[in-house]
Parts: structure tokens; sequence; C-alpha cells
């Protein structure tokens, strides 16, 4: 019975495409970090990545291929981040990473490799036919203080800033965005 439950637990808190956390694993994990921050661990930063042009991959390949877009992205964000870091599947084509014990200036590094290696990647869609897949992120450090929900108000604010500037870019949250 335990392990039943268990199980219908990890369902509840994991995408089923992906093996990822979903948001409410993502809101789980969030808060037993800002638990530990009051005890006096340090910020964290987080980055919302899109992929760019995901509809217009759905239109023209169908729902499968982006399907298996989102299985190849969420191996290769996994592949590419730090021990430690949690990356999540929020919705759609849009997913999270969480950088504890990591400032902005560090978590851009990161954040600018997973990028740019996922631009590098190919992804086979027909016999012989593959595509490129770039994303666009947002990042910010949490503030002291600062309630989960408003850094993710303020990272999604760069995100759609660096969408907009062009996309396949990394903008950083201001700290009045």
């Amino acid at each position: 019975m335990r392990d039943e439950r268990d199980r219908m637990a990890d369902l509840v808190i994991t995408d089923h495409l992906t093996g990822l956390p979903n948001r409410a694993g993502l809101e789980q994990y969030i808060e037993r970090l800002m638990r530990a921050r009051e005890g006096g661990a340090p910020l964290f930063s987080l980055a919302v990545l899109d992929i760019d042009h995901f509809k217009a991959i759905n239109d023209t390949f169908g729902h499968d291929i982006g399907d298996r877009i989102l299985v190849w992205l969420s191996e290769r964000l996994a592949q590419y981040l730090r021990d430690g870091d949690l990356v999540a599947r929020v919705g759609g084509e849009e997913f999270v990473i969480v950088m504890p014990w990591a400032q902005a200036k560090q978590a851009q590094k990161v954040v600018e490799r997973v990028r740019a290696n996922i631009g590098k990647g190919r992804v086979p869609v027909t016999d012989g036919q593959t595509i490129a897949v770039t994303v666009s992120a947002g990042l910010g450090e949490q503030r002291p203080g600062e309630a989960f929900g408003e850094l993710f108000r303020r990272v999604d604010t760069a995100l759609y800033a660096a969408k907009h500037a062009g996309r396949d870019q990394t903008h950083l949250a201001g700290p009045d965005a």
C-alpha cells in the first residue's frame, strides 16, 4: 500500500512526458529551498526557458514531433546543468531551472552554456530531416525577502524581453522588473 501511495504522489509532481518535475514538483522544491533560506542558506537564481517558435514546429511537423523535441530538450537541460540544479517543465514548452547558491553572474554562465549547447544540436523529425532548436531565457537572482512568485514574475518578464529582442538569447531580470 505504501509503494502505491508513493507512486501516486510521484505522478502528481512529475511531468508524464519528460519525467521532469512539473509545476507542483517545482513548487514543492521551492518551498523546501525557501525554508532552508530562512535557516541561513544562500539565495538562488532562477531561469525560465521557452522553446523558440514551438507553435510553428507543432504546426509544421505535428505534435508527436513537438513531444519528441520536449523530451530531447529535457535530456539536454539535465545534461548541461550543475550538480544540485533542478530543471522542471512547468507548462507547454516552458522550462524552469533553479540554481541554488548561484548568484546571477554564475547562473548566467550556466544558462548561456545550456542555451549554446541546445542551439548546436539537431533533432530528427522525419527520414533524414533534422531541425535546430533554440531557446530564449530570462534569468534572475532571488533578492533577500523576495517571494518566489515575485522572482518568477521578474524572470518571466526578462524571458519575454529576450523573445522580443530576437530570440535565442538570455536576458537578466532587472531589480524593478
